[in-house]
């Protein structure tokens, strides 16, 4: 810890970097509040990476996760996933939970995420078992080491998105890095072996993984300024540092106000947006008087 700025609600933790990381007041376990100085050493997990204007964002509330379960080891909190529906899983989840917990005896918490729903009791203890030795190790190393240090690292993108995202409901898995697809395999082979013959490796000396796929047309796409609609109107989207600008144009549709409710309805229905600016001021007011 090197500075503790009570204005911001926030410290700055030195982790070995060239800038030192944002900790909020809001990311520390209860048992830490009040007593953080400068020159104490505290456990903490880079939860947003460092931008180049922008120190990383660590939290000493620190999250393990495995395939089935996330180890909470400063929460009591019991809890199951809000993706599983069905009442007598999310019950049978909740008491296999408390067994869990209970039978290691130490003051954790458990989230079971929603891959463990239909999994045995064995699957998932043997998850939750392996999270809850290796917080032990790490804990060992931060007793042992002299900070700054790093204690560990997750996997790589693509082992944690088989750990992850990767299940039942996809085909395949396609990969064109030969390294990847073989620690792929590996992985899967390990925490979910009925899904490892579904990873495949596409090789080609005329076409990338993704132009073969169409992957790079849509995101191509996202980043243009210009965004035409259906109406036959367009939209100029700028970005400046604390705000986006979104102009909506007419272009060939002149009949009526159609294109600037077309436009506004569907900002509207995206909840993470909060506000935008509709060019010409009589069509903002009839986008206005819809809501």
């Amino acid at each position: 810890m090197v500075r503790v700025l009570p204005g911001i609600s926030a410290y700055f933790v030195d982790i070995g970097r060239s800038r030192n990381a944002f900790l909020s007041f809001a990311d520390l376990p209860s048992e830490h509040y009040g007593e953080l100085q400068p020159g104490k050493e505290i456990l903490v997990q880079v939860i947003k990476g460092e931008l180049p204007d922008k120190a990383c964002r660590v939290s000493a509330n620190i999250s393990l996760s495995g395939r089935y379960t996330v180890l909470l080891p400063f929460h009591r909190r019991q809890a199951v996933s809000r993706k599983i529906d069905n009442p007598e899983e999310k019950r049978r989840l909740k008491e296999l939970a408390k067994r869990l917990v209970d039978d290691i005896g130490d003051k954790v918490g458990i989230i079971m995420r929603t891959a463990s729903e239909g999994r045995s009791e064995e699957e998932i203890r043997k998850d939750f078992e392996s999270l809850y030795k290796l917080w032990l190790e790490l804990k060992e190393k931060a007793e042992r080491l002299s900070a700054p240090v790093l204690l560990y690292r997750d996997f790589a993108l693509h082992i944690r998105l088989a750990r992850d995202v990767f299940d039942e409901s996809f085909d395949s898995f396609v990969v064109d890095n030969e390294t990847y697809y073989n620690e792929l395999r590996t992985y899967l082979k390990r925490i979910a072996p009925h899904l490892a013959s579904r990873v495949s490796y596409f090789k080609s000396e005329k076409e990338l993984l993704f132009d073969f796929y169409g992957v790079n047309d849509d995101p191509n796409e996202l980043f243009t300024r210009k965004v035409w609609l259906p109406s036959g109107g367009f939209l100029i989207i700028d970005y400046a540092e604390a705000m986006t600008v979104i102009d909506v144009n007419s272009g060939s549709y002149t009949e009526s106000m159609h294109v600037y409710i077309e436009a506004g309805l569907r900002f509207l229905a995206r909840p993470e947006i909060t506000v935008f600016e509709v060019g010409f001021g009589s069509g903002l007011n009839a986008l206005l008087s819809l809501v």
